[in-house]
Formats: C-alpha cells, structure tokens, sequence
C-alpha cells in the first residue's frame, strides 16, 4: 500500500462535497442508453470514475461515492431498497478493487506500467466487479426487486457491466 493512502489527511467537505456531485452527474448523463444500444446498458462509466476517485483521492471518499450512488438511483426512480442494494454494490466494487490493486507491488498509480493492465483485469475486472455484482444483485433479491430466478442474470450482467 502506498503512504499516500495511510498517511492521506481527511477529506475536506468540499471534497466530499464535489465526490457526491460528480458521481451523481456523471451516473445520471449516462444512465439513459446509447440510441441502438438497446434497452440494457452495459457501459457504466461511473464504476470506473468511482474506482479512480478512491485511488486518487483515498478511500475516505467511499461514503461520499456511496452517497452519490444512492442519491443517483434515488433520483432515477429507484425504490429505496433497489437504489441502496445498486450503491452497496457499486462502493464494494470500488473500494475492494482500491485496495486490492494498491496491495499489489508493483501498482503504481503515479509510475503506470504495462503490469497494471494484468492487475486491473484480475482484481477490478474479476474480484471488485464480481464482489459488486454479488452485493447489488443480492440486495435487490432481498428487497424483492427481483425474483430468484432473475438473480444469475442480474449478477452476471452486473458483472459484466462493472467490469467494463
């Protein structure tokens, strides 16, 4: 891990302040598909951007990511429960990718090398977005947005989602 990470100074509220807005803006300018992209969309932008937010900026900005997620849904018309379950979701993805790629020794988020492409597709690609998927699929199935039978569907598309 670096020393950035443990020795980072709280964030200010500004910071915190302009995390929650960024997300929300970017999460809802893309939350509306592509014409031709179908009704389901699998580029979600925002997972990225909270991803990078935590590596840049440290991961005390999750509750604010966490916060602008839920406000996003919440704006969509998600139900509460859905729009919680998606922004349990979405910080899992980001924080447990953060820590596990600055685990790694040889990430360096300010000395990029081809090594990261490795990292970010086992422990962003495979374990953070999958851990997400897992989280938000089962929070909706246990707040009754969605049927037993749709859960492998919604995990894998979540998945697959999230990862790119």
């Amino acid at each position: 891990m670096t020393n950035r990470q443990h020795n980072a100074p709280p964030p200010s509220l500004l910071a915190l302040a302009g995390t929650v807005l960024l997300y929300m803006v970017l999460a809802e300018t893309t939350a509306t598909p592509l014409p031709g992209q179908g009704l389901e969309q699998l580029l979600q932008p925002a997972s990225g951007l909270a991803l990078v937010l935590l590596i840049v900026g440290g991961r005390q900005l999750a509750p604010a990511l966490f916060m602008g997620s839920l406000f996003s849904g919440l704006l969509a018309g998600d139900a509460p429960l859905a729009a919680l379950a998606q922004a349990l979701g979405t910080v899992t993805a980001a924080w447990l990718s953060c820590v596990l790629l600055l685990r790694q020794p040889d990430f360096d988020p300010d000395h990029p090398n081809f090594k990261v492409i490795q990292h970010v597709l086992l422990w962003v690609c495979g374990v953070g977005a999958g851990a997400g998927a897992v989280v938000a699929s089962t929070g909706l199935l246990l707040a009754g947005e969605i049927t037993p039978s749709a859960w492998t569907e919604h995990l894998l598309h979540g998945w697959l989602s999230g990862s790119l």
